[in-house]
C-alpha cells in the first residue's frame, strides 16, 4: 500500500500535510478529523484514524484551501462552504476510485 502523502500541491503552492494525534488535533480544534489551517498554510490530520478518513480528509481540506485561496471565506456563508468542500472531496474520492477500477 502507497504511504499517504506528507505534501500535496493545491493552485500551484505546496501544502504541508502534518499527521498528529487525535488528542492534540482536538485540543487545537475539537471534533475534527481533519483541519486546513489557514495561518500556518498546513493540513492536519488525525493520524490515528483509519486510512480511508485519513485520505477523505485530506480531499476535504484541499477544498478549504482552494477556497481559501480564490477568496470564497469573504464572500460565501460558512454552512455553504462546507457544503462545497464535502461535495468537492466526495468527487474527488470518486474519481480516483474509478481510476483505480479502470487500471
Amino acid at each position: 500500500m502507497k504511504p499517504l502523502p506528507r505534501k500535496v500541491t493545491v493552485m500551484g503552492r505546496v501544502i504541508p500535510i502534518r499527521y498528529i494525534s487525535k488528542a492534540k488535533l482536538n485540543a487545537m480544534f475539537p471534533n475534527a478529523e481533519g483541519v486546513w489551517d489557514s495561518y500556518e498554510r498546513c493540513i492536519f490530520i488525525n493520524r490515528e484514524a483509519p486510512r480511508n478518513i485519513q485520505l477523505y480528509y485530506i480531499y476535504h481540506e484541499m477544498g478549504h484551501a482552494i477556497k481559501n485561496f480564490i477568496g470564497l471565506d469573504q464572500v460565501i456563508q460558512a454552512e455553504f462552504q462546507e457544503v462545497i468542500v464535502q461535495s468537492y472531496a466526495t468527487l474527488i474520492e470518486d474519481i480516483l476510485k474509478q481510476s483505480n477500477k479502470l487500471k
